[in-house]
């Protein structure tokens, strides 16, 4: 079922990060392919975060 989740959260990012703060409740002992996932998912939400930042403070530029 967690599999099935992690797929969805490809073409949702709204859900991704939904899912990323639970996934780990339902899976405590990660494997490290999921660690070094959830660290890709994290830098990803991490630059998007930033992006978003920064292009709205070039709005008031």
């Amino acid at each position: 079922m967690a599999s099935m989740f992690d797929l969805m959260t490809d073409a949702n990012p709204e859900f991704a990060e939904m899912w990323w703060v639970v996934h780990p409740n339902i899976n405590p002992n990660r494997t490290p392919e999921e660690q070094a996932e959830l660290k890709r998912q994290t830098e990803r939400q991490t630059e998007r975060r930033s992006s978003e930042l920064r292009d709205d403070l070039d709005l008031w530029v």
